[in-house]
């Protein structure tokens, strides 16, 4: 009796020879595929070094040291915020009045702006400097900011730190912004413990109406109209000719305001002193205990005939300066009401 040939005959040979793997009349090919590694949530050069806000500000954002061979340090941050409804003027001017520049236009604003890639999508870069510290634009404040909107948010990544600096880093700052991945990045930040957690309802100190807190300022403080957008008050002191008058100012900028250090070198040009290194901060910085268990960082210096005091305050999305300038000693005369002012503010429900 003649033996049924195999039911997949000739089949068998034509699969071999197409798919050099098979065993069996009716075994299924096995196909290997790579599934290609997701990228990370960002790439950063190793001498980026991350670290925690430097202000008890929101930590839905990000922070990294940066420092070069000779010491001088700066700071890349990256902040996301609820989408700005606002001009791309009104947002550099922000950044303008945080380095000590004049306010610019929306034509010069435009013709400053550099597009660059951020992720996958188009953003758009500025490079801003302070005036010349001291005759030396290497060490002058120097800011690279990128920012990018979304439907509902708006991306802010920023390198700061002396010029010599953010020149250096400029090139490993634009990388970074090319290797961002915005779905794991935004991942990364709601992944964090509890009180890390970011709010899905990011505020904005850009210019806009808003309410003026309470607070308790003395009879002696003359309330005088504001300089700028972002001060809510501004305060003349008189004293004594011997020791002179002083001049308070209350101010709110966005986020982290632009960073604790690249402000108190700003502050530090304005009455003629070198900028710090990050690591010198604490010589002119203390913690200020406020109400509600909220906290404070008070910078106090003193250069020739001036002397500043600022309190740090961050409150929700936002960073809250109270400033006093003036002789030396009408703020020391005034220290004690200063501080009493800054514990009395009752911050208003919109921040």
């Amino acid at each position: 009796q003649a033996v049924p040939k195999p039911a997949c005959g000739m089949s068998i040979l034509i699969a071999l020879s197409l798919l050099s793997a098979s065993v069996g009349c009716f075994q299924e090919p096995i196909t290997v595929a790579k599934i290609p590694k997701e990228p990370p949530a960002y790439v950063v050069p190793n001498h980026w070094t991350p670290t925690p806000s430097r202000l008890p500000m929101h930590s839905a954002s990000l922070s990294f040291a940066v420092a070069d061979e000779h010491g001088h340090t700066g700071e890349v941050s990256v902040l996301p915020m609820r989408r700005f409804q606002v001009d791309d003027v009104e947002i550099v001017n922000l950044w303008r009045q945080q380095l000590g520049l004049e306010p610019t236009t929306p034509q010069q604003t435009a013709r400053d702006a550099t597009e660059v890639k951020i992720g996958p999508f188009d953003g758009k870069l500025f490079d801003l400097g302070s005036p010349n510290h001291n005759g030396d634009s290497g060490h002058a404040s120097r800011m690279l900011t990128a920012y990018l909107h979304q439907a509902n948010r708006t991306w802010f990544f920023k390198l700061a730190g002396p010029s010599h600096l953010v020149e250096t880093e400029k090139a490993s700052f634009l990388r970074f912004l090319e290797s961002v991945n915005f779905n794991k990045i935004q991942q990364e930040l709601q992944n964090r413990t509890p009180h890390q957690t970011a709010s899905p309802n990011l505020q904005t100190s850009a210019p806009r109406s808003r309410k003026t807190p309470q607070w308790e300022a003395p009879a002696s403080w003359q309330s005088t109209p504001p300089k700028s957008s972002v001060q809510l008050a501004r305060f003349h002191i008189s004293h004594p000719k011997e020791e002179g008058d002083a001049e308070m100012t209350v101010s709110v900028l966005s986020g982290d305001g632009g960073g604790l250090l690249p402000n108190v070198n700003r502050w530090r040009g304005q009455i003629n002193l070198p900028p710090l290194e990050l690591g010198s901060l604490g010589s002119v910085t203390r913690q200020l205990d406020l109400k509600d268990e909220r906290k404070g960082v008070l910078v106090d210096m003193t250069g020739g005939e001036s002397r500043v005091l600022v309190a740090v305050v961050s409150v929700g999305e936002e960073t809250w300066f109270y400033k006093m300038t003036g002789a030396p000693g009408a703020i020391e005369e005034e220290m004690a009401a200063f501080t009493r002012f800054v514990r009395s503010v009752q911050y208003p429900s919109n921040d």
